[in-house]
């Protein structure tokens, strides 16, 4: 594991914001680290309780969510159909070097950002450029 993602890793589990995670084989999960990460530990696994997941669609590598656990999470403790399972049941575990990417991931900021692609892509928003940096 290198610095810079134990960095993003620390920032979210103190925040306790979610955490997107880029996988190599092109699955995506966001998710809550489960667990501090001790960069003493020769282990090479991550632990996540996943609130969403999905996949990068090819060529364009677009995120497609497609598994919204929330849902599910907020039914085991109202459904007596599902009253049987915890959370926990659905921790997903994988290894370090599977990661392509991590960022901590914010819902709504995801939304605004999709609705202005969404919006660029009729026409209707222009970026603006990046203002000149001053010397």
């Amino acid at each position: 594991m290198n610095a810079d993602f134990e960095i993003v890793l620390l920032r979210a589990f103190e925040s306790g914001k979610p955490l997107c995670f880029n996988l190599k084989s092109g699955k995506v999960y966001v998710g809550s680290l489960v667990g501090a990460v001790d960069p003493t530990d020769s282990r090479d696994m991550l632990r996540i309780l996943p609130y969403i997941s999905g996949f990068r669609s090819m060529p364009e590598f677009e995120v497609e969510f497609r598994t919204f656990y929330r849902k599910i999470y907020d039914k085991i403790e109202t459904e007596n159909g599902l009253n049987h399972l915890d959370p926990e049941d659905f921790e997903k575990a994988f290894n370090f070097n599977d990661v392509e990417s991590v960022h901590i991931f914010d819902i709504a900021a995801y939304v605004e950002l999709q609705q202005a692609e969404h919006s660029s892509n009729q026409g209707e928003h222009s970026l603006d450029p990046l203002p000149e940096r001053e010397p």
